[in-house]
C-alpha cells in the first residue's frame, strides 16, 4: 500500500515554523491504520511511503533529463511522449479525446510531468542538480518507482479508479520502455478499474470537502454492513453513497448474523455434496469478474431455504465478513 506523503496539497498545509505540523502525513497514517482496524481489515499490507523512494526517483529523473526523452522548463521536468502505446488497447483516436494535464512549457500537451518544481518562477540554472534540488515527483512517477523497486517490475494486478484509464497506465508503460530498452519493466497481468464513490452524484473528494469518513459511518453501522454495502455493488460502476443503501446492507448483515446466533446449537441437515455445490457456485461468481452481487444473493438464498450456517461459513470468510 503506497502512502502519498509528498504532495503539493500536503506542503500547502504544513507550517514549517511549527514542528508539530511537519508530522501531517504521520497523523493521517495513524487515522488510516485506525480505520483499517475498525473495519476489520487484516493487517497483511506492506506499507511504503513516496519519501522512501525519493532518492531513487531523483536518480531516474536525472537519467531521463540526460537522455533525449526528457526536458525541463522552469524547473519542471517532462517525459516526452512520442508513439504512445496504450496497454489498455486505446487507439490513437481514442487517446486524442482523452483529457490531458495542461502545463506551461510543455512541448506537447501529451508529455507528462515527472518532476514538479517547488517554485515555478525561480530562475533555474541549466544544471540538472539545481533543477531537482527542490520540488516533488509527479504522481505518475511515484507509482512507477514502487513497481520498479518494490516489485522488481513484476506484478499481477494494477488497479485504481476508472479516471486512471488515461494517462496513468500509458505513462507506466512508456517510462518502462525508456528505462528498460531490452526488457519491459511492467509485466502486466490484469488492469482493474473501479467506479468512483459519489455523494449526491458528485465524486467523493477531500479537495472539495465532499466526504464522509469511515469513523463517521461506523457510528451508524457495523463493519460488516459497510463491507456488504460495497460487495452488493458492481465494482466497475460508480457508487452513490446513500443512507437507504446503507440501511439495506445493515438488514442483510442482521440476517446473516442471526443465522449464526440462532442456529448455533441446532441440528442441521448434513449433505456434504450439496454444501460443496453451493461453495463451487459461490466461487464461480467470484471468478466471473468478481461478481460479489450474486455472491451475496446466493448467501441470502441459502439462509432463507436451509437456515444452515455451516453452508455459508466459508463464503462469508472469503468475503471478509466476521460473525464469530
Amino acid at each position: 500500500m503506497q502512502l502519498t506523503d509528498i504532495d503539493h496539497k500536503i506542503c500547502q498545509k504544513v507550517d514549517y515554523n511549527s514542528s508539530k505540523n511537519l508530522k501531517i502525513p504521520d497523523v493521517y497514517l495513524s487515522c488510516l491504520l485506525r480505520d483499517l482496524e475498525n473495519i476489520q481489515i487484516e493487517k497483511n499490507f506492506i506499507y511504503g511511503r513516496v519519501s522512501d523512494f525519493l532518492s531513487l526517483i531523483k536518480n531516474d529523473v536525472i537519467d531521463i533529463l540526460k537522455s533525449a526523452k526528457g526536458y525541463s522548463y522552469a524547473g519542471n521536468v517532462f517525459l516526452k511522449i512520442d508513439d504512445l502505446d496504450s496497454p489498455l488497447g486505446l487507439t490513437l483516436d481514442e487517446i486524442k479525446n482523452m483529457p490531458i494535464d495542461i502545463s506551461c512549457g510543455k512541448r506537447s500537451q501529451r508529455d507528462i510531468m515527472i518532476w514538479n518544481s517547488e517554485n515555478f518562477y525561480k530562475d533555474y540554472s541549466k544544471k540538472i542538480d539545481d533543477i531537482i534540488a527542490s520540488g516533488i515527483p509527479g504522481w505518475h512517477f511515484q507509482d512507477y518507482e514502487t513497481i520498479k523497486n518494490a516489485f522488481n517490475g513484476g506484478y499481477d494486478i494494477h488497479g485504481g479508479a476508472r479516471e486512471l484509464l488515461y494517462p496513468h497506465h500509458e505513462f507506466i508503460a512508456e517510462i518502462s520502455k525508456v528505462k528498460n530498452k531490452n526488457v519491459p519493466l511492467y509485466r502486466k497481468r490484469r488492469w482493474i478499474h473501479v467506479g468512483l464513490l459519489n455523494i449526491n452524484s458528485e465524486k467523493m473528494s477531500n479537495s472539495t470537502g465532499n466526504t464522509i469518513s469511515i469513523s463517521t459511518v461506523l457510528k451508524k453501522c457495523s463493519p460488516n454492513a459497510l463491507k456488504i454495502f460495497f460487495l452488493s455493488k458492481n465494482y466497475k460502476k460508480d457508487i452513490n453513497f446513500t443512507s437507504h443503501d446503507l440501511d439495506k446492507a445493515t438488514e442483510i448483515d442482521k440476517i446473516i448474523g442471526n443465522v449464526f446466533l440462532e442456529c448455533e446449537n441446532m441440528e442441521h441437515q448434513q449433505n456434504v455434496n450439496l454444501e460443496q455445490q453451493f461453495l463451487k457456485k459461490f466461487l464461480r461468481f467470484l471468478n466471473d469478474d468478481y461478481d460479489t452481487e450474486s455472491s451475496i444473493t446466493l448467501i441470502l438464498e441459502i439462509i432463507e431455504k436451509y437456515q444452515n450456517p455451516k453452508w455459508i461459513k466459508r463464503m462469508v470468510e472469503i468475503l471478509g465478513l466476521r460473525y464469530y
